[in-house]
This record gives structure tokens, sequence and C-alpha cells, in this order.
């Protein structure tokens, strides 16, 4: 069978079972599978304007699928993201490369966020579009791509256009990625040159780590000024717009006038990192495959139905466990949290500015930006979560994405063996003695290991069923 994720499998539960269609003819993309034949009814001409909607996050792998392909099969559709991440990692040598290499007449894409790097060795290289004729549109999208181009002469990189041909439109957009390649002739937060007519309104650039040695360079676009009510963190070569403070960015003062006084929310300031974000994107969490992640939020935030969170506290030295103990209420602003829900399921988070609950002696760090941290610092041995597990970090240190948690435990406590296997999660509950779950009485809405992972079917053992520790006879 045909698989959801683009290979095969014997598995007939995970066979590819086609792309699907609503009711208003908008082929629905959830999986690579979607993606790789929306893009052959596009490339093959059979409809250049088909319209999509993404219902998941979509992450490409190393697959180089990508949308319009030539100038004759421009993609020319609505593409609305619906508030997911379309994830790449696309290299080529052709001239004008990016996930939607050429856009024409009629295009409008929409709510959607590009993550991962676009590599290009030729001219041209762009976050979201290679090169764009005819009329089209850009609105409530984000660029997360690292552009990387190795190409020595008249380049030209964009955040979110590399060549803008046509009668553009950029309104509601964020640009937080990263440039490289310094040999690159022209560079442009939101589009790296305009041969035609662009209009770039309330859109943010917070791209603070590039390589630029060129004077063609811009914030926004290097030969254009049909730029409104557009901010900046770090210039980029030729400063436009108006830039924005560490303090501006943090206190609401940027997504306030991003929104510009609109009624519809459109900008909002995200619980997660407490900076401007689209309203579309803001405060979204999705739970790991194993149902149980580390998490940290730089603003305090409320738990949607269906999420819970924990902290950890007192390592048992002769169990080689560490506690975990429920939130009940708001959860605390940079805070190092345990999050549980339904496996790939992504939920939103709310900022509070209710009193937060009370953690007490956490064990979990919180990282609210990027940072690298060492096997042990300050008579302390650091743990990262696998698989609902707390694995030692390596001899050589190792990287803790923004917004995620560390473990940290006294090196003196620590036992060779809970050491080398790693930390067990002991939840913060009085066990109940059941001889079975069936016949007993007990209606199971969810049943987790104590490594965290969601069970259907469960053995004997010690579960957590329905919040309570349950010893399954």
């Amino acid at each position: 069978y045909r698989s959801k994720t683009g290979g095969y499998t014997n598995n007939p539960e995970e066979a590819y079972e086609g792309i699907q269609q609503d009711g208003e003819g908008n082929y629905l993309l959830g999986c690579l599978c979607d993606w790789q034949v929306f893009a052959e009814i596009v490339n093959s001409g059979t409809n250049p304007a088909a319209n999509a909607k993404m219902t998941a996050d979509i992450d490409l792998g190393d697959d180089q699928t990508i949308l319009g392909t030539t100038t004759d099969l421009a993609y020319k559709g609505t593409f609305d993201g619906q508030g997911h991440t379309l994830t790449v990692n696309i290299s080529s040598s052709v001239e004008s490369f990016a996930p939607f290499r050429y856009v024409g007449d009629g295009a409008a894409i929409q709510n959607l966020r590009i993550a991962g790097t676009v590599n290009g060795s030729n001219r041209r290289v762009g976050g979201f579009v290679g090169e764009g004729y005819g009329t089209y549109s850009i609105s409530n999208c984000i660029s997360s791509v690292t552009l990387n181009t190795t190409y020595n002469g008249d380049g030209i990189q964009g955040g979110f256009v590399a060549s803008q041909r046509g009668t553009c439109q950029v309104t509601d957009c964020i640009f937080d990625g990263v440039f490289y390649g310094p040999n690159a002739y022209t560079w442009g937060g939101i589009v790296g040159w305009n041969y035609g007519s662009t209009s770039i309104s309330n859109c943010l650039v917070l791209c603070d780590s590039y390589n630029v040695s060129n004077t063609d360079v811009a914030t926004f676009i290097p030969n254009s000024n049909n730029i409104t009510n557009c901010y900046y963190k770090t210039a980029i070569g030729t400063a436009q717009g108006t830039q924005a403070t560490t303090a501006e960015l943090a206190d609401g003062t940027i997504s306030t006038a991003l929104q510009n006084g609109r009624a519809e929310e459109v900008w909002v300031q995200d619980p997660v990192t407490n900076q401007p974000m689209l309203a579309v994107f803001a405060g979204k969490y999705t739970v790991p495959a194993s149902g149980l992640g580390t998490f940290s939020a730089k603003a305090a935030f409320t738990l949607p139905e269906g999420l819970d969170a924990y902290y950890c506290k007192d390592y048992d030295t002769s169990e080689g466990t560490i506690g975990v103990v429920a939130i009940n209420g708001v959860v605390p602003a940079e805070t190092g949290v345990l999050l549980r829900g339904e496996p790939g399921e992504t939920y939103t988070l709310t900022t509070s500015n209710e009193t937060p609950a009370m953690v007490t002696d956490n064990a979990l760090v919180a990282v609210t930006e990027q940072m690298n941290i060492a096997q042990t610092a300050d008579d302390y041995t650091n743990f990262g979560l696998s698989g609902g597990v707390f694995k030692k970090v390596n001899t050589n240190g190792g990287i803790v994405k923004a917004n995620h948690a560390y473990l940290h435990i006294p090196t003196s406590a620590l036992t060779t063996d809970a050491s080398a296997r790693g930390i067990y999660l002991s939840w913060d509950d009085d066990a109940t003695g059941i001889t079975a779950v069936n016949g007993s009485g007990l209606t199971v809405n969810s049943c987790y290991d104590l490594q965290g992972r969601r069970t259907e079917n469960p053995s004997k053992g010690l579960y957590i069923v329905n919040g309570k520790k349950v010893i399954i006879k």
C-alpha cells in the first residue's frame, strides 16, 4: 500500500486513501501524499488554478515536491494553510526556486506558515515564491525559512518572494527566518527584488540572523517604497518601516499597531513567545507522538480542554524516578512543564492575567529561547525528554529548542543505574488496586503508561487511568 507519509506499508490501516475535496471543491491536504498528489494536479496542467486547504501540519522531510514548476504552469489558485505549517527541506540548481516556484494571475496564498530550509545554487531563492507574475497576493502568512544560496553573482533572495514581476500585495505577514549566502546580489525580508508593482502593509520582520555584504539589501524590499505600517526588530541593510524595541515587542505595543484598529482580530500577543503574532497562529501547541512533551511559555496561559499540565519534583534516589504533579489553574510564565494530550493533536493556548497556580521545587528548567546545554553544570546533571523518559544529555551537550524544558537533578543524588537508563515518571496520584478494568465499574476515558504514552489495550501493570494511578492485576 502507498502510505500517507509518501512511502509504502504492509498495514492497510496506514494506507493512503487518496486526496479528498470539500463541498466547495477545495482539495484537503493533511499529509505528505496529499501534497504530492495536489502538486501532480497543478504541475501536470490538469488544473494549475486548483484550490487547497491544509487540514494539518505537513512535514515534507526530504521530499522535493514543489508547486508551479514552470512559468506556463504557474500556480494560480487559492492556497489556504488554515493556520498550519508546511515544513520543507528542498534544494535545487534551477532559477527562481521556492516551495511555490512560480505563481501567476489570481494566486492567493493565505494563513500558511512555511518552515525549514530552501537551498539554491542558482539565481532567485524565496521562502514562499520564486517568481511571481500577474496579480497575486500573500496574506496572514509566516516565513520561518532558512534561505541559503551558494550562487556567486546577481542572485536574489526574498523572505517571501524572490523575484516579483507582477502586481503583488503582501499583507499581515511575518518573516522570522534566516538569510545565508553573502554573494547574493539583492536581499529583502519580504521581497528580494521588485520588477513590477508591490505593496507591503502591516508586516513584521523579526530576522536577526543574516550574512549581508552587498548594498542592494533592505529590511522589506530593496527597490520599492510602497510600505505601510510595517515594523522590524533588526535592520537588514537599508532600514525600512519602523524599528520595534524589545520592550515594545513584549508589551503589546507592536501587536496593537499592526492590528491597526481593525474590528476583525488579526494580530495578538502570543502566549508562547510573548511577541506579536497573527491570530490564526497564536498559542499553537502540537502534542508529540508519545502524547507527552516538555513546554514553557513567556506568558501565563490557560489550558484548553483535553490538554493537561504537570511539573516535576521530588526525585526518588532509590527508585530513580521523578514525581509528576498536576497543575490546576493558570500555568505560570517561564515555567518548565509537561503537557499531555491526544498525540498529534494541536491545541490553542490562551494568555491569562489571573493569578497562576503555585509551582514549588520544580525540577524542570524552562527554555524560552533556544539554547545549548551541557551534560552537567553547577553540580546538576541534565536530562531531556525522549519517548516519555528523561534521558541524560550526551557528553557533547545538546540543543533545547525554544518553548521547551529540560530536567536537572543534583549529580550527587543520581544512582548509576538511573543515570544510565534514564529517569522514569512517577505520577502524583494515589494508587488504587483494581482486579481488572473490565467489569470493575471503571469507565476508561484515557489510559497512559508510566512513560506518558497513550495505551488503548493495557495489560497487567501500573497505569494512569482517567488521571489516577491504577494497578491492573
